[in-house]
């Protein structure tokens, strides 16, 4: 094809094109979709089971675990008879 011919099929082409979805192509260096057939995917080294784990989570799972742990605390008072000095645990449920 002539230099010519290039220009006008490539005018007809480019007519039904914005200028915001030619600004897309910026930086495009080769074909579009071979960059995106490439791409890596982006949770990687994660496996199936461990994403399953996440099925229902609906906040922070820290959040959620930390909320569920129990209280255990430590004491050389006496809580409720015995002897001072004792050591006496107390969990709280």
């Amino acid at each position: 094809m002539t230099k010519a011919r290039d220009l006008a099929n490539a005018s007809t082409a480019l007519s039904a094109v914005s200028a915001t979805e030619l600004g897309y192509l910026d930086g495009v260096t080769s074909a579009i979709q071979t960059q995106l057939g490439t791409k890596q995917p982006t949770v990687s080294g994660v496996s199936d089971t461990e994403i399953g784990y996440l099925g229902g989570v609906t906040s922070a799972v820290q959040t959620q675990v930390d909320a569920k742990q129990k209280a255990i605390t430590g004491s050389t008072s006496d809580p409720s008879g015995g002897s001072d000095g004792d050591v006496w645990i107390k969990y709280t449920a």
